[in-house]
């Protein structure tokens, strides 16, 4: 292989230096793409951690016992301790709480299980008087929410004077002993440290307000240094009214285009929703990203101030970038799996200069020279799989079929040793079944799969297919189809 033993020394030489002294950091620095989301099974929303959660304002000092007065134009005065509180039926609610800031950093938005007792029951108990036409709520810091018309306050089947947090008590920086919880509304009204509820016969002056329609870009931040590689937008979306929203766009134009992210979480009524959008910068300089929602019923998310996408931007330096290489050049030897023998491939090729070398993958199309920066790009990528996932399923995804025997297939691949197939009426255990699940229908070399059963009319079936490759499997998509037909026939 080697044309002398001079050559053959310092290959091997540098081999075993880069084996001992950088082998740990490349098991130790390696990392993944995040993995394939099945859009038939969306995760949750996520929690925010109580040590997480924003925080605004002092805690406010009071003298004695605490207690919920809820009086003024009542039938029945009550006074309640935090103990005679937790006395009634407790309910629990996830919901997102988002300061009312129109726009800018910082992005104080959080969502929780909040779990307390009904506001309406409270109210209710209370026995307003039939003169009684509004609600304000005041907290021991002095902070008054209202008056808010008493019917519409009635109508809040969801709002809770809450005691705990995620299942522990309410910490005193969000409220203890017991806040106001709206879900769906600003967070100016979500009045913490209450100590009144107040029934009186005043004009009500304001009414819930609820969230419109909006997105908000939480990474890249605000005047972030970015380079022109592959960059992760990450969001959330929000609403009122417990409206979903459907659709999320990005506009690196500065509004002229919108591209669709992805919708990462499953829909919750008044919780958020989070998103992502992949970005690769055709320019450098200062750039505006945008995002954007449209709800179910096809409202797109105002463009104007204060709650319009226009509010919401984020700003961005974007440099030229030193590190923009394929992930997958990492793949030296073509395996679709960076490990040992692609570091080898590297190490025999260590410090040769020349044009089109295959190791040579840093920066860009590479820079001449097999150097460290090539040996960084397979450190990152390290235990890595590229095996590409399954496209161009057959029947289409989402496409209604009659046959009730089809043969599913799917875009055939070379250097795979072949697919495993899985198949079922559920999305949700599709996405998550592996070898020994009722799902797997069997490994094929072929990509090709004949069902061995007769499918039921007027039902959707969903499907999967993982590519196996010699070191690694990647999982696919999960796809769907619905028979049609009438069973009578």
């Amino acid at each position: 292989m080697f044309e002398d033993s001079t050559r053959l020394s310092r290959v091997l030489s540098v081999r075993c230096s880069l084996t001992r002294y950088l082998l740990p950091a490349l098991i130790l620095t390696s990392s993944s793409w995040p993995p394939l989301n099945a859009k038939h099974c969306l995760d949750p929303p996520p929690i925010t951690s109580n040590d997480e959660f924003f925080t605004l304002s002092r805690i406010p000092q009071w003298q004695g016992e605490w207690t919920l007065d809820i009086d003024g134009e009542v039938e029945r005065p009550l006074s309640l301790s935090l103990d005679e509180l937790r006395e009634y039926p407790q309910t629990d609610i996830e919901a997102t709480l988002e300061c009312d800031y129109a726009s800018g950093p910082p992005l104080l938005v959080g969502s929780a299980v909040w779990s307390g007792v009904s506001l309406r029951s409270l109210i209710e108990l209370a026995a307003p008087k039939p003169t009684a036409s509004s609600v304000t709520f005041t907290a021991l810091d002095g902070y008054r929410r209202g008056p808010f018309p008493l019917a519409q306050v009635l109508q809040k089947t969801d709002a809770l004077v809450a005691y705990e947090m995620n299942g522990e008590p309410l910490p005193q920086i969000q409220g203890w002993p017991a806040r106001i919880a709206l879900p769906g509304h600003t967070g100016n009204q979500w009045v913490r440290w209450l100590d009144r509820i107040e029934i009186s016969s005043a004009r009500a002056g304001d009414s819930f307000r609820q969230w419109p329609i909006h997105a908000r870009i939480m990474e890249p931040t605000y005047n972030a240094i970015v380079d022109n590689c592959r960059l992760t937008i990450k969001g959330m979306a929000n609403a009122g009214e417990g409206k979903e929203i459907v659709t999320v766009e990005v506009s690196t134009d500065d509004g002229a285009t919108w591209e669709n992210a992805e919708i990462l979480t499953y829909f919750t009524p008044n919780v958020w929703k989070h998103w992502r959008y992949i970005w690769t910068p055709e320019t450098t300089g200062r750039q505006t990203i945008f995002a954007r929602v449209i709800d179910e019923d096809g409202n797109v998310q105002d463009e104007d101030r204060p709650y319009g996408w226009q509010g919401y931007k984020v700003v961005v330096t974007v440099l030229p970038g030193t590190d923009c290489a394929d992930p997958q050049r990492a793949d030296l030897n073509n395996d679709y799996f960076v490990d040992f023998a692609d570091f080898s491939h590297l190490a025999d090729k260590w410090l040769v200069t020349g044009v089109g070398l295959a190791a040579d993958v840093m920066p860009g199309q590479g820079d001449g020279q097999v150097a460290i920066g090539d040996l960084v790009l397979i450190a990152d990528q390290w235990l890595n799989c590229f095996v590409p996932a399954a496209a161009d399923p057959l029947p289409a995804d989402g496409q209604e079929i009659a046959d009730l025997s089809p043969v599913l297939a799917w875009l055939p691949r070379e250097q795979l040793t072949g697919y495993d197939v899985y198949f079922g009426t559920n999305a949700c255990s599709v996405a998550a079944a592996s070898g020994d699940s009722q799902e797997f229908l069997g490994f094929v070399t072929d990509n090709g799969f004949a069902l061995d059963r007769v499918l039921e009319y007027d039902t959707v079936y969903y499907w999967r297919v993982d590519q196996v490759g010699y070191k690694c499997t990647t999982a696919g998509e999960v796809w769907s189809f619905t028979t049609t037909g009438d069973s009578t026939e």
